[in-house]
C-alpha cells in the first residue's frame, strides 16, 4: 500500500482515500437495507382487518384466518355498542404489518353500571335536570302541579310509577320521572294544607266522565 501511494501527488492521495470511503460507505447501506429487508420480511406485509364494531367471536376468527396472533387486553361498557363487540384495537384496521403480528383488543364485554339516584326534591327543574344528566341518568316525564312554592321546584322523584329514594343504585342511562311545581292562576284556591283545589266545574266534568 505504501508504494502504491509513493511518489504519487498529494492530491491523488486524497482523492484515492475519499473513493476508498464512498465504496465503504456505499457497501454499509446495502448491507444495512438487506439487514432491514430481511429482519422486517418486507414484501410479506398483510393489512390488519378493521374489528372495531365486529362481535368478539367473528374478530378472532378473521385474526386466525389471516395468521394474526390476538390478545384481549382489557374490557370496558359501551352504551352505542352491542355486548361483546370490540371497542378498539392496535395496531389500528387498514395498517400494514408483518406476517404473524399480535393484535391487541378491547371488548365491550362489562354489564351496564349502576350509578346513584341524586337528591332531586327541593331543587329547581334545571338544578335537577343537571344531577340527572352528571350521574349518568336522564329525566323522564315530567308532570306538573300547581302550588304555593313557585315556579320549578320538584316536588318529587319517580321510578316507574314510584317515588324512588335519593341514593338508590339504578342502571345507568335509566329515566326519572319529576313532579314539579308551577305557579297557581289568579284567583286559584288551596286548602290548609296548601293543596291546590281543583274548581267546581272541572270536579263535576271529571265526575260525568
Amino acid at each position: 500500500m505504501k508504494k502504491l501511494f509513493k511518489n504519487r501527488p498529494k492530491w491523488m492521495i486524497i482523492g484515492i482515500n475519499m473513493l476508498i470511503a464512498i465504496v465503504v460507505f456505499l457497501i454499509f447501506i446495502w448491507g444495512l437495507q438487506k439487514w432491514m429487508y430481511d429482519f422486517t420480511h418486507h414484501g410479506e406485509a398483510v393489512e390488519v382487518p378493521n374489528l372495531v364494531g365486529v362481535r368478539m367471536d367473528k374478530a378472532i376468527a378473521m385474526l386466525e384466518e389471516g395468521k394474526f396472533r390476538y390478545e384481549i387486553i382489557d374490557s370496558v361498557y359501551r352504551d352505542s355498542m352491542k355486548k361483546m363487540d370490540i371497542v378498539e384495537q392496535d395496531p389500528s384496521g387498514g395498517s400494514f404489518v408483518k406476517k404473524g403480528r399480535k393484535v391487541y383488543l378491547i371488548v365491550n364485554s362489562l354489564d351496564k353500571p349502576k350509578v346513584q339516584v341524586p337528591k332531586l326534591i327541593n331543587k329547581s327543574l334545571n338544578l335537577a335536570t343537571a344531577l340527572l344528566r352528571n350521574s349518568g341518568l336522564r329525566v323522564g316525564n315530567i308532570e306538573t302541579k300547581k302550588t304555593l312554592l313557585g315556579d320549578n321546584l320538584v316536588l318529587a322523584q319517580l321510578y316507574h310509577g314510584d317515588t324512588i329514594k335519593p341514593y338508590t343504585m339504578v342502571y345507568k342511562g335509566t329515566a326519572i320521572d319529576l313532579i314539579v311545581s308551577i305557579k297557581p292562576d289568579e284567583g286559584d284556591q288551596f286548602d290548609e294544607n296548601g293543596n291546590y283545589i281543583l274548581p267546581e266545574e272541572t270536579v263535576i266534568e271529571e265526575n260525568n266522565n
